[in-house]
């Protein structure tokens, strides 16, 4: 892990350890309509519609997997389905939602490059029980 005051990356073993001492990780799989809500929420609170790249996001009529930066992973073997949403230096300003955040199964995500970007890391990131990359540099 490498800290400064503008750079945070956090990633595999540290955030898996982080994750497992929490008492309060869920198992549970968010759906598709659950993860729709989530990336709403964190559309909402980093003023999406200032967003450089934002095709498809929040339109009812798009599966989620093609908004912009969002992509659907299905792992082959266990058919397990995880998210990666990457919005690297697209004009995220505001805050992340962790406290409102109910995505289990969010595998990566990483907002690289919004300077925008304020707040802190709740303890609720450990409901983010699939999240194995938080990239956090130049925020």
């Amino acid at each position: 892990m490498f800290v400064s005051r503008r750079n945070t990356f956090l990633t595999g073993s540290l955030v898996l350890r982080l994750l497992s001492s929490c008492s309060n990780v869920s198992a549970e799989v968010c759906d598709d309509s659950c993860v729709r809500d989530a990336l709403s929420a964190l559309y909402e609170s980093t003023g999406g519609s200032g967003w450089k790249k934002s095709d498809n996001w929040l339109d009812l009529n798009m599966p989620v997997e093609s908004w912009s930066g969002v992509k659907k992973l299905i792992n082959v073997n266990t058919t397990e389905v995880t998210w990666q949403v990457l919005l690297v230096r697209n004009n995220l300003v505001g805050t992340i939602p962790f406290d409102e955040w109910i995505f289990p199964n969010l595998e990566i995500f990483g907002v690289q490059g919004n300077s925008g970007l304020t707040g802190t890391i709740s303890e609720n990131i450990s409901t983010l029980t699939s999240l194995k990359s938080l990239i956090l540099r130049d925020t």
